[in-house]
C-alpha cells in the first residue's frame, strides 16, 4: 500500500482491499502496511491482546475503529 497520511484515506483503502483480496487476508495483514507513527503505535504502545484483538475483530470493529480512534485529527482549539 503507498503511504497514507490521513487515517480515513487509509481506512477507505483497507476497506478497498478487503473487496478485493478478502477481509481475513487484509485484517491478517494491515501491520505490514504501518509506517512511521503507526508503525511505533502498533509495536510499542499496543499490547499483546490488544494485537491478537485486531486480527479477530472484523476491519471496521479492529483495525479501522482503532487507527482512526488513534490517528483522527485533532480538532483545532479557537481562543
Amino acid at each position: 500500500m503507498p503511504l497514507h497520511r490521513n487515517v480515513n484515506v487509509f481506512a477507505d483503502r483497507v476497506r478497498d482491499m478487503a473487496l478485493a483480496k478478502g477481509e481475513e487476508v487484509v485484517r491478517n495483514n494491515v501491520h505490514v502496511a504501518l509506517r512511521g507513527a503507526t508503525l511505533d503505535w502498533y509495536t510499542l504502545e499496543l499490547t499483546e491482546l490488544e494485537k491478537r484483538s485486531l486480527r479477530v475483530l472484523s476491519l471496521q470493529d479492529g483495525w479501522i475503529a482503532s487507527l482512526v480512534n488513534r490517528f483522527k485529527p485533532r480538532a483545532e482549539l479557537t481562543p
